[in-house]
């Protein structure tokens, strides 16, 4: 039992996802969460490299480009996207996949210590001979 409880607190957050959620309902949530979180990080990546230079950007305004300016930064956002998408995908399928191993492991511990249980309550019952 205590190798099993060992187990249990060595590795429970990482079998966790495996026991809450199936492996798209994890992968897509976080795959959500990486579209808001990357979303974000993207336009203040670009405000901070805005005001680093902002003096010459607002000296070479154009606004005859404003169109192709904003076409280039929305195919930056998508390139980004994509491989940040493609990066948690791999990464968490990764991850629920070695937490539904850990899961295996711990269930065949479990079963051990059942069998232990069973064999020692099998002894101990009394085998039906009689007693003076």
């Amino acid at each position: 039992m205590t190798k099993t409880q060992m187990l249990l607190d060595k590795e429970g957050p990482e079998m966790e996802p495996s026991l809450s959620y199936f492996r798209w309902d994890y992968v897509g949530r976080h795959i959500i969460l990486s579209i808001l979180s990357g979303t974000a990080v993207f336009f203040l990546a670009v405000l901070l490299v805005s005001l680093d230079d902002l003096e010459a950007m607002i000296s070479s305004i154009d606004f005859s480009n404003v169109g192709e300016s904003l076409k280039t930064l929305e195919n930056r956002y998508l390139i980004f996207m994509v491989i940040y998408l493609a990066i948690t995908f791999v990464v968490y399928t990764i991850r629920y996949g070695r937490g539904k191993k850990k899961l295996k492991k711990y269930y065949a511990a479990l079963s051990q210590v059942e069998k232990l249980y069973q064999e020692e309550e099998n002894r101990q019952k009394p085998t039906g001979g009689m007693e003076e």
